[in-house]
């Protein structure tokens, strides 16, 4: 499974599972990805994986929420 990070030029940056960043070519993956999509191996490229990156979104939804939120816990000055 990789997640595109960003696009630079003709290439889409990609974090593989382990943490690594690898280049692909746009050619190569579906039309219409975008950055936080979940890519996965298809037809000699890439296409966008809809259910993994909507749960990716809504887990990183709920992280800031919880982050922000005043149950947070943090040092809060009055």
């Amino acid at each position: 499974m990789l997640v595109i990070d960003r696009f630079e030029g003709d290439y889409a940056v990609c974090e593989c599972e382990d943490g690594e960043f690898v280049r692909i070519a746009r050619k190569l993956i579906a039309s219409g990805a975008k950055e936080g999509d979940t890519l996965d191996p298809w037809e000699g490229g890439f296409r966008t994986n809809e259910p993994k990156t909507r749960e990716a979104r809504s887990r990183i939804r709920r992280k800031v929420r919880q982050l922000f939120s005043d149950d947070a816990g943090g040092d809060q000055t009055t």
